[in-house]
């Protein structure tokens, strides 16, 4: 993010800048056309430190709105990606322990003395393939490999991050904004003392 100066009149360009901008880029350090320019007045200082406290605070509350809602979709494709990989990584391990347990393995023939070996009855749905495991297991790392490539859970942190101390330095400038108004107020309403 950058802070521009942009200087509404050019022949008043050595008297400072005419507002300061933030834009997300330099493409776009251009003002809002909805946005009112801030003027400075002088003969009122107290009412234009109120304006430009103002703007400021609106324009931090829409960073501030901005970041929570292009962090949504990166939350969720961060989480899709973490859950479907847990349930992957869990599965691959479980099949290696039914194989283990017998479970999964082909049921042999009765086998009744005298008489030819009979083939199982009924179909067998409990053959589970040992590779499989492997197969999951790989889908999961393909799965945490595209959460990296793409940036989403450490987009998710940034955004996060960022909207944080957007908010801590709203909250730091309301704080020094009660303190200027107190300070100013007490030299303007100092009682007179009295003298014994």
């Amino acid at each position: 993010m950058t802070i521009r100066c942009l200087i509404e009149n050019p022949a008043r360009a050595g008297n400072g800048c005419g507002r300061w901008v933030m834009a997300e880029d330099s493409k776009k350090a251009e003002p809002e056309p909805s946005a009112a320019p801030l003027q400075w007045d002088a003969s009122d200082p107290m009412r234009s430190l109120a304006r430009l406290y103002a703007a400021t605070l609106e324009k931090a509350r829409q960073q501030i709105d901005w970041y929570r809602k292009k962090a949504g979709p990166k939350r969720f494709g961060s989480q899709a990606c973490r859950f479907t990989a847990i349930v992957l990584l869990g599965l691959a391990a479980l099949i290696p322990l039914l194989k283990a347990a017998g479970l999964g393995q082909p049921q042999p023939a009765v086998v009744v003395p005298g008489q030819p070996a009979a083939p199982p009855q009924g179909t067998n749905y409990t053959d589970i393939p040992f590779e499989l495991g492997y197969a999951f297991a790989a889908v999961a790392a393909g799965m945490i490999a595209f959460d990296k490539y793409f940036g989403l859970s450490t987009g998710w942190i940034r955004y996060i991050q960022t909207q944080l101390a957007l908010q801590s330095a709203v909250d730091e400038l309301q704080y020094d904004w009660v303190a200027l108004l107190a300070k100013v107020q007490g030299r303007l309403r100092r009682p007179k003392r009295l003298r014994p």
